[in-house]
């Protein structure tokens, strides 16, 4: 993922007393309406009226109030409402024999904007972003003004202005969605990106190898489990608590002390740095954001980080030695209520588990779930397996579900895993076969080669279309 931007919410301006229409430029247009139903078994159809304007739709019901005041409506204009070739392109990607046919494929490549690898037979490797990332009139944060002749979309970056790198002298490419593109990137990017943590291990490992990466070493980077947003923060914390004599506070300079900053399932240490990092965004967010944003900027912990590996950070009124303490007492506290007191209770591998609920699961059907399993990594490591809040335990709640390693040398297969199983069916023997070879980083062969598939064939299942119906 590159997580660039294509959709902005713009606050729309209606109509002082026909609330029917909305301004566009200097016209008032109605809104466009249509009515959804959607059947419910033993219930009347729910129905919905779906708004929309010449940005997109209306969309105040699924997002939070922000501010309860002035509830304007807010449209969404998405790349995604626009006509897209994205079968073209992947056909054209299928048939691509060299670089300047792939790079030529991903032109008509729009939504998600995404990072595509490159690499063939001979040895070339390449990267590419791919997809339609608007060009905005002005840097803005939040809502935009559907008013606003800046904040109107003016076309799109070039798909030969979007970053890409053919042999690059390191001699390998990599992402991790991170953001590519560098500060001094000629077009404004926007986007949600990930920290770059775990592109800066990948970094690490690539940079530092002396032999040549071969399947078992690909294998070994992606279940890398060691987390360096740790090992640039854990030191600075502890030089922050330098002089503090409380239990907490020693049990959390012994434990980052001693860490090698794997997230691995017999340590107590991943735990601690997880409820403590928690608990710092609290306190860097109550600082400067009202409570009733928290929720909705939990996520963002940028600041949080830097306010601790750049104590000069001028976030905090008072003392930051202070605060950090503050956020250890919190920390600790909420571990005890939520885990209890014995710490051997802690261990990553007791707190951060799989458990892939069903959309139909219940307690009378917790059969359709996989899981619970205790599974090592976290978010911020390649091996990335999601790290929910501690009020939820610290589960595992996301992170690469698909993974494969591909030889270019031997194209007729490559290796893989998936998180569940191929089969959708509970009853089926491969519904969950792949998850206990997920969580121990193994991998199983996948052939393209037909006579291979053919071999290992279970059943096959022919749909075909009704005579009527072909084309």
């Amino acid at each position: 993922n590159n997580n660039a931007s294509t959709r902005d919410l713009y606050r729309e301006e209606v109509h002082p007393t026909d609330p029917s229409l909305y301004r566009d430029g200097n016209q008032w247009r109605r809104f466009e309406e249509r009515i959804e139903e959607i059947g419910v078994r033993g219930q009347a159809p729910l129905r919905h009226v779906q708004r929309k304007t010449v940005r997109g739709p209306i969309v105040n019901h699924t997002l939070p109030t922000i501010d309860p005041v002035d509830d304007a409506p807010l449209s969404l204009r998405w790349v995604g409402h626009e006509h897209l070739d994205h079968v073209r392109a992947a056909i054209a990607i299928g048939r691509a024999r060299d670089w300047q046919a792939f790079r030529d494929a991903l032109r008509d490549w729009a939504v998600p904007v995404s990072n595509f690898a490159y690499a063939d037979a001979g040895g070339h490797v390449g990267y590419q972003c791919a997809g339609r990332v608007p060009i905005r009139g002005r840097v803005a944060r939040g809502y935009r003004s559907a008013t606003e002749p800046a904040d109107e979309w003016r076309g799109y970056i070039p798909f030969d202005g979007l970053p890409s790198s053919f042999q690059p002298a390191r001699g390998y490419v990599a992402s991790a969605n991170e953001r590519v593109a560098p500060d001094d990137y000629p077009y404004p990017l926007h986007g949600s990106w990930g920290s770059g943590y775990r592109a800066e291990r990948i970094h690490q490992v690539l940079g530092t190898t002396t032999s040549t990466v071969d399947r078992d070493s690909a294998i070994a980077l992606q279940n890398d489990v060691k987390n360096v947003r740790a090992e640039r923060l854990c030191p600075r914390i502890v030089d922050l608590l330098a002089g503090a004599s409380d239990s907490d506070a020693l049990l959390l300079r012994d434990a980052f002390g001693a860490w090698d900053y794997e997230y691995a399932l017999d340590t107590v240490a991943p735990t601690l740095f997880e409820a403590f990092m928690q608990a710092w965004q609290r306190r860097v967010l109550g600082e400067r954001f009202p409570e009733r944003l928290h929720a909705l900027l939990a996520g963002q912990t940028g600041v949080a980080a830097r306010t601790i590996e750049h104590g000069d950070v001028a976030w905090f009124a008072g003392d930051i030695r202070e605060e950090v303490r503050a956020a250890v007492a919190d920390a600790l506290s909420r571990l005890r209520n939520r885990f209890g007191s014995d710490e051997s209770a802690w261990r990553w591998g007791t707190v951060h588990q799989v458990d892939w609920r069903h959309p139909l699961s219940t307690s009378e059907r917790r059969w359709l779930d996989i899981g619970p399993e205790p599974v090592d990594g976290g978010a911020e490591t390649v091996r990335n397996t999601g790290v929910g809040s501690l009020d939820s335990g610290l589960r595992a709640d996301g992170g690469a579900e698909y993974r494969l390693v591909i030889d270019f040398a031997e194209p007729d297969h490559f290796l893989a895993v998936q998180n569940i199983g191929n089969s959708g069916r509970p009853e089926s023997p491969h519904y969950r076969d792949q998850f206990k070879d997920w969580l121990a980083g193994r991998y199983h062969l996948v052939s393209l080669r037909r006579e291979a598939v053919e071999r290992d064939l279970e059943s096959s299942l022919t749909l075909e279309c009704p005579q009527s119906v072909r084309v």
